[in-house]
């Protein structure tokens, strides 16, 4: 695609490796088999550069490599199905990896949820109009309580057995807890065009992304 003369050529291009996601998942961050599997998508990422800067307008050419997210080591599950029953609590919630929305518009109710989320301590727990700003999560899809599991714990859906913390088998890593935990920080290099060589950023914001492609695309 990059050889494509001008007017074919696409000016922007993406690519997604998932592969060390899903072995983070599955063995763990500091398991031998992601560290293998890094190694080998380096290799992919050293030919992919290798290839473009012996194109011909390679030097017109800017390179972005980012992650989205890091991982860490699972240890403990969080199983709000033994919690519901034993404290006889209404309402509904969804969880994903170590965030929890729950779904009670009663607020007597939801006292006794947020009570009940209170004496657990491995995860904390807000009503929708309280959770902090930084989070960016007060939307109208959010549960009337958000409940957040501290890093290395997660909320596991139809857990078997009447524990309501019990220890860690699968997965063994995961991620989506805040963003300033340094666990959760990836990495952002970036060369080619439109960069200036040498420059070390002491911190980036994934959130700076898009407008940064979208200067060295003048749009």
């Amino acid at each position: 695609w990059l050889r494509l003369p001008d007017g074919e050529r696409p000016r922007f291009l993406m690519l997604y490796f998932r592969g060390a996601d899903k072995v983070g998942h599955t063995e763990g961050p500091d398991s031998p088999e992601l560290k293998a599997r890094l190694k080998e998508i380096d290799a992919v990422l050293g030919g992919l550069v290798d290839s473009v800067r012996a194109l011909p307008n390679a030097a017109d050419i800017s390179l972005l490599f980012v992650t989205d997210h890091g991982m860490v080591e699972v240890k403990k599950m969080i199983n709000l199905d033994a919690l519901w029953d034993r404290e006889k609590l209404t309402g509904k919630y969804v969880t994903s990896g170590p965030v929890a929305n729950v779904f009670e518009p009663d607020a007597a109710k939801q006292d006794k949820i947020l009570a009940a989320l209170a004496t657990v301590p491995e995860l904390k727990a807000w009503r929708a109009a309280d959770l902090p700003t930084e989070f960016r999560y007060r939307h109208a899809r959010s549960g009337d309580i958000v409940a957040l599991a501290n890093e290395g714990n997660m909320f596991k859906d139809s857990a078997k057995g009447r524990d309501v913390i019990y220890t860690a088998k699968e997965p063994r890593g995961m991620h989506g807890y805040p963003g300033d935990q340094p666990a959760m920080h990836g990495f952002c290099l970036l060369i080619g065009a439109g960069f200036r060589p040498g420059v070390t950023l002491e911190r980036a914001s994934v959130l700076d992304i898009h407008p940064t492609v979208c200067a060295l695309l003048g749009i």
